[in-house]
């Protein structure tokens, strides 16, 4: 579990700095979206999840799982996060 904690434990803080990173200048909007989404999925993956599973079979569902990383990895990959803050959106900055 130790393990596992530590894994997980880096996805929030870096998916957070991919969402301000790529905001265009409004890191609050950012933030606050990141928040919103990431709350709503924690309540309702589990209940999806579940839900898919009584329909298709423990198993099936959980292959989800993996489909969704490769997905996610796909998206990092050809979206990449501009090297410039506020070049996403051509947002002025205040430094």
């Amino acid at each position: 579990m130790l393990i596992t904690g530590i894994g997980i434990g880096v996805h929030w803080p870096l998916g957070l700095a991919r969402a301000v990173r790529s905001s265009g200048g409004l890191t609050d909007h950012a933030a606050a979206a990141a928040s919103i989404a990431g709350s709503i999925a924690i309540a309702l993956a589990p209940f999806g999840l579940g839900a898919l599973s009584d329909a298709i079979g423990f198993h099936e569902a959980f292959l989800l799982v993996p489909a969704f990383l490769v997905i996610a990895l796909v998206i990092l990959v050809v979206r990449p996060v501009p090297d410039q803050p506020g070049a996403a959106r051509g947002v002025p900055t205040l430094e």
